[in-house]
């Protein structure tokens, strides 16, 4: 953070992975029938077309589980698109601005808090990322404690 401007980097990157995730849900997405867990697409992945069962080694076992098959109907296209436009409201409803600084206020502390979260009668307080931002970003981000 220098000369001014918000640290961003938080939002930016979030947002950044919300593109990229949309971008691969739409590009997957296809009539809901496919996506049901007793679809004949996803049930073939278990059990191939007859004339392919003869192409079977001794100890076959299928590329995919049933529990996987599971998991990937659970997350189909048009979940993963509702969750990334739930996750963009949320970041849209706790925009970080610069708050008051305060003469009690050490040099290395945040500037900047959350204009919901952080709010203190109309005077944002300088607390840095949100409990939201941090736990939404903590989803993205695992392998970080998603500060910039």
């Amino acid at each position: 953070m220098t000369g001014g401007s918000l640290p961003v980097v938080l939002v930016d990157r979030l947002r950044s992975e919300l593109d990229r995730l949309e971008a691969i849900a739409n590009a997957a997405a296809v009539p809901s029938l496919h996506w049901a867990e007793d679809s004949a697409w996803l049930t073939d992945m278990l059990d191939p077309l007859p004339s392919q069962r003869h192409e079977r080694a001794p100890g076959w076992q299928p590329m995919i589980t049933p529990e996987e098959i599971k998991h990937i109907a659970a997350n189909d296209p048009a979940t993963v698109l509702r969750t990334i436009q739930a996750h963009r409201k949320i970041i849209d409803d706790h925009q970080h601005e610069f708050g008051l600084k305060h003469y009690l206020v050490d040099e290395g502390d945040p500037t900047f808090g959350c204009t919901r979260c952080h709010d203190n009668d109309g005077l944002i307080m300088p607390a840095g990322w949100c409990v939201t931002v941090l736990a939404l970003a903590s989803i993205y981000f695992p392998e970080s404690d998603a500060t910039p």
